[in-house]
């Protein structure tokens, strides 16, 4: 029962151990080009760090926003320039918000054992919620681009 001959004609054929699957077809390639300047973004910088500075931090998100966008619409794939639709506001509520959560961890085992393990407790379990609120802010604003991209 070993050999080919002897082999029952109804079961399929053993496929040959040498037929390999066809390779994928290359990707295209997309030249990428950036036509920024240094000094236009020097400036951008300049006026950036000294807001930053003069408000103590709170213009930080605006300068986020702002050197941003300037990469993405000074970038172009296959001639494609990119957008960049960060809110401010939100990254300062974000930031502001981060800020509470390590003060409140830093200080509270310093008011009373209670209040720390409490602290604690309440980031354990706001941290899910809070992770999955900025990756479904994240999938939204990928899916606005691909979607406004097929327009």
């Amino acid at each position: 029962m070993s050999s080919e001959s002897e082999r029952d004609e109804s079961s399929p054929p053993v496929a040959a151990a040498t037929e390999l699957p066809t390779p994928a077809p290359p990707l295209p390639r997309s030249p990428v080009r950036f036509s920024g300047t240094g000094g236009e973004y020097f400036r951008i910088w300049v006026v950036n760090l000294l807001l930053t500075l003069i408000t103590f931090g709170v213009y930080s998100a605006w300068a986020k926003v702002r050197k941003t966008r300037y990469f993405y619409q000074n970038t172009r794939v296959d001639g494609h320039a990119f957008d960049y639709h960060g809110a401010p506001l939100a990254i300062l509520r974000g930031r502001v918000l981060a800020l509470v959560l390590l003060v409140a961890y830093s200080w509270s085992f310093d008011i009373s054992r209670t209040v720390g393990l409490a602290t604690i407790a309440t980031l354990c379990i706001a941290g899910p919620w809070l992770f999955i609120a900025v990756v479904a802010i994240q999938v939204s604003a990928i899916m606005a681009f691909l979607l406004g991209r097929q327009r």
